[in-house]
């Protein structure tokens, strides 16, 4: 289920750089404070960069929604299981939900190492209507 959102224009970063150095404060994470201890990024309200190895009980807590119950225990897995293989060498494939659109943006080994994660509007708009 590969699909590139014909409007990302609320996921921060669209067609920009977004690992510059920031006191943005949303960084979650390790003793060390440097980048291999951070877990999760916040770029905007609706973006975030995200460790691969973040458990699904911590991605709800980030995310604030709901992801189906399977057989994996970390956003690696989810997407891994969302797009049915391993991306290849080079590709960084998108993987659209309901509520979040996810960008493989950096792996290796066959494990995810970062993914941005974007809100989608149609989440905002659905709760906002009920």
């Amino acid at each position: 289920p590969l699909y590139v959102p014909p409007d990302r224009s609320r996921c921060a970063g669209a067609g920009r750089r977004t690992d510059q150095n920031s006191d943005g404060g949303g960084k979650s994470g390790g003793a060390d404070g440097g980048r291999m201890g951070e877990k999760y990024e916040k770029i905007d309200e609706n973006t975030f960069k995200i460790a691969g190895s973040v458990p699904i009980s911590e991605l709800k807590k980030i995310l604030n929604v709901e992801i189906p119950e399977g057989e994996y225990d970390t956003l690696s897995g989810f997407l891994t299981q969302e797009l049915g293989r391993i991306p290849e060498d080079g590709e960084k494939p998108i993987i659209e939900t309901k509520d979040i659109t996810y960008k493989i943006e950096e792996y290796e080994d066959k494990r995810i190492l970062w993914v941005k994660a974007c809100k989608n509007r149609n989440a905002e708009e659905n709760l906002n209507t009920k």
